[in-house]
């Protein structure tokens, strides 16, 4: 009997081992099953990366949906925001900086501290909020520094009453991190801190004085040199003394290899040689200021590129800048620049010749397409019609059909090697950043406007042939142009106001009643008067 329960003793202990190694086997399958699931619902760098590339994207909708997921997901989206933060496309690197502002506290260095102490401060209690900051802050230096973090601690100090202010006792770092900048530098002489409330005060000359070799110096004699402090937004733009500046960069830009601050000097000189009128120098400093660190010039610096050659090169330093330049790209872009050139200045024959020398020398060029369009409509469509410009009875069809071709031709003066940036770069310094003064080119926006060349064809027609069978089509024309040119595009700055565009506008409209009463366009001309006079009188005014 004995045996027999022993047997079955062991057969009861077998079954309970082999059990439990079932259950171990089945709990393991479900943790690897569980953790798999779990993979599959983490998102991954490429969802993240995909959902990032969307905060550029046209539609408001994709983009508001695309930042609402980011952060859901939270520190990942934060780590690979981090390595997006410099764009050439203006719409996504401004909706990544915001996002990234939004989840920096969070995901930061000091995500502990900043909850706390922004929990204290949405309840109202300031003196409890800047106890917890300065606790991690006496526990983590780094901090100190941190502009977000300074940010909300001296927040709180401006908060707190001046009768609860002598509860702290503040050394330092602490005056340091309260934006008590003044009283740092007046009774910590030996301070750590004191390079950097030097800076911020504005000090620049003191400050290079005490520290001729400290981390900020080259910063305070880059807004010694421009007059501006380093990155305000006005910095790299305005200037007084350009020659000043071209010869004082150059030593700053040698002298600090590998900072940070040298695309600005960089951008800085080249805006200097802009204004002095040195457009050739100005390309190559540009072309310097995307290449150096930290790379925020990479797309502001190479639109500028465009903007000199579009705008201001004459067509000279254009061929020079094509044949000289030790960059392919700005070579490209200058040799497609002169044929765009010549061909606003009415230089068709020439432009013709220049397309076709873009096309023969720079086959794999980024215009190539645009380039071959323009080459046809030249060759096919415009020189045809340059004899018959001097012919008594051919003369106001060949003037017509020439505004014509200008005016339902948007693109007939546009420069193909802005790929479609420029009104992004236009929208981005001016609406953005109110650097209206870098742009104050009208004769540039008039060229431009396919709206007011087309006019000019149709003005020459009017004046040459007074008596023209095409009188009222070119006065209804006309009207349509100088209607349409202040709608082409809102950033650009013509040499007529809107108001004095929708002028020129009626005056052409009335002229169709006035001059052929009996043409069938006078009825649609008198309605198109009372339209304009219905718009407000800032219309477009802003």
């Amino acid at each position: 009997m004995g045996q027999v329960m022993g047997v079955q003793s062991r057969r009861r202990s077998r079954c309970n081992r082999t059990a439990l190694r079932v259950c171990l086997v089945l709990s393991s399958l479900i943790t690897a099953c569980l953790a798999v699931h779990a993979d599959d619902l983490k998102p991954g760098k490429q969802e993240i990366r995909s959902l990032i590339s969307q905060l550029g994207d046209s539609n408001p909708a994709k983009r508001d949906e695309a930042r609402d997921r980011l952060w859901d997901i939270g520190e990942e989206a934060y780590r690979e925001l981090k390595e997006f933060r410099d764009s050439p496309d203006p719409e996504l690197e401004i909706g990544v900086r915001m996002l990234l502002f939004r989840l920096e506290p969070f995901y930061g260095p000091w995500p502990a501290a900043m909850q706390t102490g922004r929990r204290f401060m949405r309840a109202g209690e300031y003196a409890k909020a800047l106890k917890c900051l300065l606790s991690a802050a006496r526990r983590h230096e780094p901090l100190r520094k941190d502009k977000w973090f300074r940010h909300l601690a001296s927040t709180c100090w401006s908060k707190i009453g001046e009768s609860r202010r002598e509860g702290f006792e503040l050394a330092d770092w602490g005056l340091f991190v309260t934006g008590q900048f003044v009283r740092l530098v007046d009774m910590h002489p030996r301070s750590e801190y004191r390079q950097q409330c030097l800076y911020h005060l504005g000090r620049f000359e003191d400050m290079l004085r005490e520290f001729p070799s400290g981390e900020l110096a080259p910063l305070a004699k880059y807004s010694v040199l421009s007059g501006h402090p380093y990155n305000e937004p006005q910095a790299y733009l305005e200037m007084t003394d350009p020659g000043k500046e071209i010869r004082e960069w150059p030593e700053f830009i040698a002298k600090n290899p590998g900072h940070p601050s040298l695309d600005d000097a960089a951008y800085r000189l080249a805006r200097a040689y802009e204004v002095a009128g040195r457009r050739i120098e100005a390309v190559k400093w540009l072309d310097e200021s995307r290449r150096l660190p930290d790379g925020e010039y990479k797309w502001k610096a190479a639109m500028r590129i465009l903007y000199v050659l579009d705008a201001l090169c004459t067509p000279d330093e254009l061929e020079r800048i094509s044949r000289e330049s030790a960059s392919p790209e700005i070579a490209d872009w200058a040799s497609v620049s002169l044929a765009v050139a010549l061909f606003r200045s009415g230089s068709f024959e020439k432009s013709l010749a220049a397309f076709r020398g873009y096309l023969a020398s720079r086959p794999g060029g980024s215009c190539v397409k645009e380039a071959l369009l323009r080459a046809e409509l030249i060759e096919k469509r415009i020189l045809p019609l340059l004899p018959k410009l001097a012919d008594p009875a051919e003369g106001d069809k060949a003037l017509y059909e020439m505004g014509r071709i200008f005016y339902h031709d948007v693109n007939a003066n546009y420069n193909p090697a802005w790929k479609d940036q420029r009104t992004a770069y236009m929208s981005r310094e001016i609406n953005l950043l109110g650097r209206t003064h870098a742009f104050d080119n009208p004769a540039y926006f008039d060229s431009h406007n396919n709206y007011i060349s087309a006019a000019a064809w149709f003005e020459m027609l009017l004046s040459a042939y007074p008596a023209s069978a095409l009188k009222d089509k070119t006065l209804y024309s006309l009207g349509s142009c100088w209607l349409k040119a202040p709608m082409l595009n809102r950033y650009s700055e013509h040499s007529r106001s809107p108001s004095e565009m929708l002028g020129k506008a009626k005056e052409y409209y009335s002229r169709v009643g006035q001059e052929c009463p009996d043409s069938p366009l006078c009825e649609t001309a008198a309605r198109i008067i009372k339209v304009i006079d219905s718009f407000p009188p800032d219309w477009m005014e802003y």
